[in-house]
């Protein structure tokens, strides 16, 4: 069973805070025996230790013309932090930096992680470009996002899903989170099972996308305590729709617009733009993110932490070779 929404009374200032601490134990239940293992490290949703991609091979190194090219990778989740195994990769690859085809991943070494696929020959002078990505067995995932020379926010790459909740409003209820890059500017959709309210019969509605550049890969005993960092927030009832910090909201403090960043709603897309530099601190960390949807009344103070989605590791970019 799991079980998703949770309430309690909170000051209507701290609407987003609650989005922000999205706390572990209340936001998801799994069955007891995932609880058994004492490695594992629980944060927001169900477990917050996503894959990672940790080494990436071509043979032939330098391709001759129309010669396929084998791509192997490790991509699996780290053993001390989760039980849980990567059971599904994809290559996505591009001739023009724009059109990309995805071919699906083969297991080979499932003791290494090691996964492979085989992108076809091209002609001689062709430019590949190509990135991974990978889940677990409950969603999270690792995710390359290609570069593109233009981003249609109509065709972003899925990295993140989430089952339909039938208890939780069509609204705030998470189906998928898709992100999509052109190197300067990083874009996200969060897609709703229906349109977006900014007001339900839950109370006012709010959207967040965490943004974290220091997960608990590089410091192992922040596990669901880290979510201190910025968030992508969306909530218009409180006239905000730009970067937050979680410090200036438990402070009271005013919420300014971030330069570069939008945030808008239409139909049951939530989506929103900012500069990628703003996202991702590290390129060779990537930053590991999640979202969530949360619900006020004003007049009871009654605050609902509706839903959250698993946890990804993203990238900007991948691999590229050129065929002699």
């Amino acid at each position: 069973m799991i079980m998703k929404s949770f309430r309690f009374h909170f000051a209507t200032p701290l609407i987003l805070a609650a989005v922000l601490l999205c706390a572990p134990a209340l936001a998801q239940r799994l069955p007891d025996s995932v609880f058994d293992q004492k490695s594992q490290a629980f944060g927001n949703t169900l477990q917050d230790a996503p894959p990672d991609i940790l080494s990436v091979e071509l043979s032939p190194e330098a391709p001759a013309a129309n010669d396929p090219v084998w791509v192997r990778a490790i991509i699996k989740v780290n053993p001390d932090m989760s039980y849980f195994r990567v059971n599904r990769a994809v290559l996505n690859y591009s001739t023009d930096g724009a059109q990309y085809t995805e071919l699906p991943m083969e297991l080979v070494d499932d003791a290494r992680g090691l996964w492979q696929a085989q992108i076809p020959g091209q002609p001689a002078g062709t430019t590949v470009q190509f990135t991974l990505a990978g889940w677990d067995e409950i969603g999270n995932a690792v995710f390359q996002i290609p570069v593109q020379q233009s981003v249609s926010r109509d065709a972003l790459f899925p990295a993140i899903n989430d089952q339909r909740d039938k208890d939780i409003p069509d609204g705030l209820d998470i189906l998928e989170m898709q992100y999509g890059t052109d190197g300067k500017n990083f874009y996200y959709c969060q897609i709703l099972a229906g349109p977006f309210q900014s007001f339900t019969m839950l109370g006012a509605s709010a959207n967040a996308m965490a943004i974290n550049n220091n997960d608990l890969r590089f410091n192992t005993q922040l596990s669901h305590n880290e979510n201190d960092g910025p968030y992508i927030a969306f909530a218009p009832q409180f006239e905000i729709a730009t970067i937050v910090d979680i410090q200036a909201v438990l402070k009271g403090k005013k919420i300014d617009d971030a330069p570069g960043v939008s945030v808008s709603a239409k139909g049951n897309r939530v989506c929103a733009r900012a500069p990628v530099s703003s996202i991702i601190k590290d390129p060779k960390r990537g930053v590991k993110v999640f979202s969530a949807t949360v619900a006020l009344n004003p007049a009871s103070e009654e605050l609902v932490l509706v839903d959250c989605s698993p946890y990804a590791i993203l990238y900007t970019g991948g691999v590229s070779y050129t065929v002699k």
